[in-house]
This record gives C-alpha cells, sequence and structure tokens, in this order.
C-alpha cells in the first residue's frame, strides 16, 4: 500500500489507456490526492475504490424549483459534486447556494458528496428547497419616497408584508402593488419565493385604474392612472393620445375645474370615472391648409412660420398662439417647406379667444 495514488493513476493509464489528468479517484466518498499514498487514506487489500473518468460521464439531470414552479435541465458530469451543482444553479438562476438544499427521493444530499457516491443517474429529477431563515431585513421604499423598514420571516406572503407595512405607516396598502427589481411580486407568494434576503428593498406602487376623457367633439378616449398622479401629469396623457397642447387643456370632472397641481385622489377620481376637456383662454381648429384661405395657398415653399402665422391671424381675426401637424408645434424660424406643407396638410391652430 506504498503506492502514490499518482502511480496508480499510472497503471490505469497502462491497461485502460485513460489519461492520468482524466481521472479522478475516490474511496469512502473522500478524494484522493496524487501526491498522497494508498495507505494514508486507509487502502488495504481488496479495497474498492471509485475511478471517474472526466469528459466520458456526461450526462443530464434536472433541478425541480416548487417555489418558482420551474426545471432546470443541467448537463453534468457523474463526478460532480453536489457543491458544483449549486455552482451551475447559481450561474442560471442568481440563487445564493447557501439559501437552499437539494434532495433526491427525500435525502438530503451534502455538498462534499458526488453524483457518482450518491448512485444519481443519468434523467434523475433534485429537489430545491429554500432554507427559512428565522429573521431578514427589509427596507420598503413608499410613494411618497419615505423608507419603512421592517424585519420579517422569509417564508411571510407577500400579503403578511402589505399588512405588516400598513400597520407601521397607519393605512392600508393591501390595494397596492409591491415590486422588487421593478417586478411586481404576487400576494399568494413567499419571499423566499422571490429570493429576497436581508437587506433587499421593496416598493409600494400605486396601483392603476382606467378613467374616461371626453373632448369636445364627443369623442372618448380611455387613459391608464393611479390616484397619486396630478392633472398636470393627466394632461400629458391626453396629449399624448389627442396632440392637444398641454397649456390650453382644461379638464373638469363633477362641474369642477381641476388644478395642475392637485392629484386624482384629491377630487377622488376613481376607476371608470369621466372627465370633460374643454379649452384654456383659447380655441383649437383642426383645418386642411386649402381650407384656411386664397391668401395662404398664394405663399411660398420658402414662407417663414412666423409669416404663416401673421397671414392666418390677418384671415381669422385672432392672434396665432401655435400651429402643430400632428402633435409638432412648428417652429417660427424655419419654413413651410422644412414641415413639407402642402395644401392637404391638416394643420391644428390654438387660437387666442377674443
Amino acid at each position: 500500500m506504498s503506492e502514490t495514488i499518482k502511480n496508480l493513476k499510472s497503471i490505469v493509464r497502462e491497461k485502460e489507456g485513460y489519461a492520468e489528468n482524466l481521472q479522478e479517484l475516490f474511496f469512502a466518498d473522500e478524494w484522493l490526492r496524487d501526491d498522497l499514498k494508498l495507505a494514508d487514506y486507509g487502502v488495504h487489500s481488496n479495497s474498492t475504490l471509485h475511478l471517474v473518468i472526466h469528459g466520458l460521464d456526461l450526462i443530464k439531470i434536472f433541478i425541480n424549483i416548487p417555489s418558482y414552479e420551474k426545471i432546470l435541465e443541467l448537463e453534468v458530469e457523474t463526478c460532480h459534486t453536489i457543491e458544483n451543482i449549486k455552482s451551475l444553479i447559481q450561474e442560471r438562476e442568481g440563487t445564493q447556494s447557501n439559501c437552499y438544499s437539494l434532495l433526491y427521493r427525500g435525502k438530503l444530499l451534502e455538498d462534499d458528496r458526488t453524483l457518482a457516491s450518491l448512485d444519481i443517474p443519468p434523467q434523475s429529477i433534485l429537489y430545491l428547497v429554500f432554507h427559512p431563515r428565522d429573521v431578514i431585513l427589509i427596507s420598503v421604499k413608499m410613494p411618497n419616497g419615505e423608507i419603512v423598514k421592517s424585519e420579517v420571516k422569509a417564508l411571510f406572503t407577500i400579503h403578511d408584508v402589505k399588512l405588516i407595512i400598513g400597520s407601521m405607516v397607519g393605512f392600508s396598502v393591501a390595494g397596492h402593488n409591491l415590486l422588487h427589481a421593478g417586478k411586481k411580486l404576487a400576494d399568494s407568494k413567499t419571499l423566499a419565493c422571490y429570493d429576497i434576503g436581508e437587506n433587499h428593498v421593496l416598493e409600494i406602487s400605486t396601483p392603476t385604474f382606467q378613467i374616461f376623457v371626453k373632448d369636445w367633439h364627443g369623442k372618448t378616449i380611455i387613459l391608464d392612472v393611479r390616484e397619486d398622479e396630478t392633472i398636470w401629469c393627466l394632461k400629458h396623457k391626453v396629449f399624448d393620445k389627442l396632440h392637444v397642447p398641454v397649456e390650453v387643456q382644461s379638464l373638469k370632472f363633477a362641474r369642477k375645474l381641476l388644478k395642475d397641481d392637485l392629484d386624482l385622489a384629491s377630487y377622488n377620481i376613481q376607476k371608470d370615472s369621466t372627465l370633460h376637456l374643454v379649452f384654456r383662454s383659447s380655441t383649437v381648429h383642426w383645418m386642411k391648409f386649402s381650407e384656411i384661405g386664397p391668401q395662404v395657398l398664394a405663399l411660398r415653399k420658402t414662407t417663414p412660420i412666423f409669416y404663416l402665422k401673421a397671414t392666418i391671424q390677418k384671415i381669422m381675426g385672432r392672434r396665432v398662439k401655435k400651429v402643430l401637424i400632428d402633435g409638432l408645434e412648428l417652429e417660427n424660424g424655419l419654413t413651410m417647406a422644412a414641415y413639407g406643407i402642402d395644401k392637404d396638410t391638416m394643420l391644428m391652430l390654438v387660437l387666442e379667444v377674443r
């Protein structure tokens, strides 16, 4: 038993043709180092050693993650340890190896054991089970920017966390969304399911709902909004849909004119509420260029926009505040040619009220 492990590998190479660098030897689940002797490991006559040949024992296994409702497929070698398998899982999922255990046929698998020593055959399914930590500290960012910190358990559900945060801030957040890294968390799942750990930051987001905005023609648009959005933000959403400049919009709800700096909650605007769009000290006309009058048809393509506005003002008898095409305001210093204006171009004219 005075042979070294390195010498034994040379004998295997001579007999079986496997290069020494492809071989790994194990005895009693312990990896045998090249520079030590058989006697150092207690190997005696008639002992059985396990030989693993790298590159020849590639098998496919599956990792079932019940918390994620997900199954991973991995190609591994039979000489890989459970710790190696966990490293592969971390590369794929980003889950820290100390947060869970792997099980096979109901048995907890030790990190230093190899697949070969555990008799895990190809196509086997290993189960990943998260460790419940007693207590973790999380931070929750509220819609107003306030940070609330709380000690919770990893097996608490998202609904549990909302109840805890609500009790701390003095109002219910059960109807709000809870986000982690921008992802909405389901109420029924646990923090461990989302791999949320010590010092992670969550965010409370106000849920969205639909409202209706009816314009002066009776056309109704649908907007997704939050109760903490200001009327000013709402007007920008109206602009995106109708291309009506924000500064000429006025919005009414329940016969009240809405102030820009207040939010929807201040006016008790709820799901399916209908707002009415009117104009603020301006009137808006949509007209084809050719419909404005013969004076504009006589203008050259090189005519500046400021001169076009002055010509329209003479025809309409009112000061022209803005001229827009598809929501884009025309700049005074550019020409009609720069915007490709012809007789069929549809213009939005914002005129001052007399």
